[in-house]
């Protein structure tokens, strides 16, 4: 068999195993896609800004495109740009997650507002989604917004307890929980109402006096962990700024880079560590 014979099989076999990895990324691609556009769109969804599928497609595709550039407009290093990509592809993800997480918390701090604010209503004898209108237009967002949102589903045909039950998937706390139950309870069986709420204010009141002395309790070891998950960096940029050439193989080499890889997952890691050891359910 000729030179030419064996480089063109040869090139068949390359071609041939390009083909088949290029069609496994492009299934994984269509895959991921599928999944976290899904989990974008509904995080979108959940705080009130409705995107299609196709536009959460797009904003995954933009950020591991746009991460992916600026890692390699900066350092010129394609390892550099695959970590880049890498951390594109989830960075939406998380944000929206976190935007989630705080929402939640910030709707966690309007509870005791809420519960008064409902019981209020119901003792100057407005009734149950009178209360709920009356809270829509007094309170401030995110309460407000979701529930508007309950008050639609109310209004559409649905029953109070069902367009409850939808809030509290949207929102998922224990507070809330114990509202809706209440609500849903009473409504069927019957009493009265103002009494739960008075008992469920109560209740609220006093978990929020013992959350507020675990917080004090655990704030040393948060502190502890913020300044541990920071020293590193710290401690290299000032390496750094006394003398470059010494810790540059760190961001020049290939052992380096796996090297700031392993640090960075293990200070996740105990970052991860640290905030179970000091998350308390009340």
């Amino acid at each position: 068999m000729s030179d030419y014979m064996v480089a063109a099989v040869i090139g068949l076999a390359w071609g041939a195993v390009g083909w088949l990895v290029y069609d496994a990324l492009e299934l994984r691609f269509i895959l991921y896609l599928d999944k976290y556009g899904a989990q974008v769109q509904e995080s979108l969804d959940a705080m009130f800004v409705p995107v299609s599928e196709k536009v959460a497609r797009r904003i995954l595709v933009a950020s591991i495109l746009g991460l992916a550039a600026v890692g390699y407009i900066v350092s010129w290093n394609f390892l550099v740009l695959f970590y880049a990509a890498a951390i594109g592809m989830f960075l939406p993800v998380i944000l929206l997650r976190v935007a989630k997480r705080r929402r939640i918390e910030k709707f966690d701090a309007q509870m005791m507002d809420i519960v008064n604010v409902i019981g209020n209503c119901l003792k100057s004898g407005l009734g149950l989604q009178q209360a709920f209108e009356f809270l829509v237009q007094e309170m401030k967002p995110p309460a407000s917004e979701e529930f508007d949102l309950a008050l639609k589903e109310i209004r559409m045909g649905a029953q109070i307890e069902d367009a409850l039950g939808n809030l509290g998937k949207r929102v998922p706390l224990p507070e809330l929980d114990m509202m809706i139950i209440s609500i849903q309870t009473l409504r069927r069986t019957g009493g009265n109402m103002v009494e739960t709420f008075e008992v469920v204010g109560n209740v609220i009141k006093e978990r929020r006096k013992v959350e507020g002395k675990i917080k004090a309790l655990t704030a040393e070891g948060l502190t502890q962990g913020y300044i541990m998950c920071a020293m590193p960096a710290v401690l290299g940029s000032i390496i750094y700024l006394l003398d470059p050439e010494f810790i540059s193989p760190l961001f020049e080499t290939f052992i380096g880079w796996i090297m700031m890889s392993v640090m960075v997952g293990m200070i996740a890691l105990g970052w991860v560590v640290i905030k179970k050891m000091v998350s308390i359910e009340v």
